[in-house]
């Protein structure tokens, strides 16, 4: 349930006046009786997200310092369960309880869009003064449907290698520098070999999930297969033409880490606490990780892009993207405070990217402060070539459970490369034509 919002009545003598005086000018409350209304009733936004880790505690500073600095609005953060976020933004628009303001990712948006859960925001963004020309191409891509702008980028937050340095150190894979580098998939394949001998776990990654179709499309891009669907939403691709050997060839290889060369075990239960307790060299995971990370191993502690493993820069990512909801109850009042906050927060993304994450606006990475963070400069290029899921118009590849367990099913040995993907393919095509 929404919860109310808390915004004081105002007397009628004063409401007689701010009557007459709108009646009079036409226009607007004088200066005086402005003053008088910021500190009485400051506009109320409902805004909902996703977050409940550690990048929470980071959206609520910023809620926080927005609501001290701006004492004609105030932002109700409100924290939906992740795992149901869309469901209950869905149900609360449809119900008419919808929030003021909230937050998407960027490959949901489409979804939302076609089920009227959210509408097109250009005019309201650019009354705020947001420049669309200032975000990286990926996430603004997504945003953008038949012209119209559905979304604002917040940030780009990707798959990153991070390594411990002294079991690194120890296995000899060190540079001169005290750094890590690899220039391909045998490489990288000969170092996890490597670094057994110091390292119970070579390489923490799950085996389920939506992080191993995440690590095959990232394969598959860098081997310059083409999109996983067609433009008209209506197919699944991969295992079509010339993607068909790349799409195997990349599964394949994410198979091999698991069964051929066993650098990835199985049935790792928490993949973040075995890198933090120092029990794993290096693990493949995402941007929101890396304060916690560097708060746990200190020093110790290395983070690079994705690698580059077949050639072509390419690395699966989403996007955290605000979204003005449905909502005919939401005032004019509400709209232009929500977009305020919009704009606030990103021109002070560097705030946001205390999470981890990297600023979708890109001119954010030449500020000091952004600069000042630890490890952003070793990665923060990588927003350039970034690889999303596809967007749909009811499918979510993130969850899509009937996809992630033929996936699985692969990395078990219970179904070959070829005939797994093939279903993949075929389950997806059918989910793609239901309506």
């Amino acid at each position: 349930m929404r919860m109310k919002r808390n915004v004081k009545r105002v007397k009628a003598s004063f409401a007689a006046v701010v009557t007459l005086s709108t009646w009079v000018t036409g226009v607007t409350l004088s200066p005086v009786l402005s003053e008088a209304k910021t500190k009485a009733a400051p506009v109320n936004v409902v805004f909902w997200d996703l977050f409940g880790g550690a990048d929470g505690k980071t959206m609520q500073a910023i809620v926080k310092q927005f609501n001290q600095t701006h004492p004609n609005i105030h932002i109700q953060e409100e924290t939906q369960d992740w795992g149901q976020y869309y469901t209950k933004l869905t149900t609360a628009v449809l119900g008419g309880h919808a929030p003021d303001l909230a937050i998407s990712h960027a490959d949901h948006v489409l979804i939302l869009k076609t089920q009227g859960v959210i509408q097109p925001l250009d005019a309201e963004a650019k009354a705020a003064g947001i420049k669309w020309s200032d975000f990286f191409g990926a996430p603004l891509q997504d945003s953008t449907i038949d012209g119209q702008h559905y979304a604002i980028p917040l940030d780009v937050h990707t798959f990153l290698l991070f390594y411990n340095k002294s079991l690194l150190k120890q296995a000899g894979l060190l540079n001169a520098k005290g750094e890590y580098t690899v220039k391909s998939y045998a490489q990288f394949v000969s170092d996890l070999t490597k670094v057994k001998k110091v390292a119970k776990i070579p390489l923490s990654f799950p085996e389920n999930g939506w992080f191993p179709l995440a690590l095959w499309q990232s394969f598959y891009a860098q081997m310059g297969g083409g999109d996983l669907v067609n433009s008209q939403k209506t197919k699944a691709v991969f295992m079509d033409g010339a993607n068909k050997q790349k799409a195997i060839a990349a599964m394949q290889d994410v198979w091999d880490l698991y069964n051929k060369y066993h650098v990835i075990p199985p049935n790792i239960s928490n993949i973040e606490q075995v890198f933090k307790a120092k029990k794993a060299a290096f693990i493949i995971d995402g941007t929101w990780n890396v304060d916690d990370f560097h708060n746990t191993l200190k020093n110790d502690l290395g983070v690079t892009m994705f690698p580059v493993l077949f050639g072509r820069p390419a690395a699966w990512a989403n996007s955290h993207t605000f979204i003005l909801p449905t909502n005919p109850k939401r005032t004019p009042e509400q709209t232009q405070a929500a977009l305020t906050f919009v704009k606030w927060v990103e021109d002070h993304a560097w705030l946001w990217a205390k999470a981890g994450h990297i600023p979708a606006n890109q001119t954010i990475q030449s500020t000091a402060q952004y600069k000042s963070l630890p490890f952003r400069s070793n990665y923060g290029a990588q927003g350039k070539f970034v690889q999303y899921f596809p967007e749909t118009k009811n499918v979510w590849l993130m969850t899509d459970q009937p996809v992630l367990d033929v996936l699985q099913s692969i990395l078990l040995k219970k179904t070959t490369v070829q005939n797994g993907l093939q279903q993949m393919a075929n389950l997806l095509t059918q989910q793609l034509n239901q309506h």
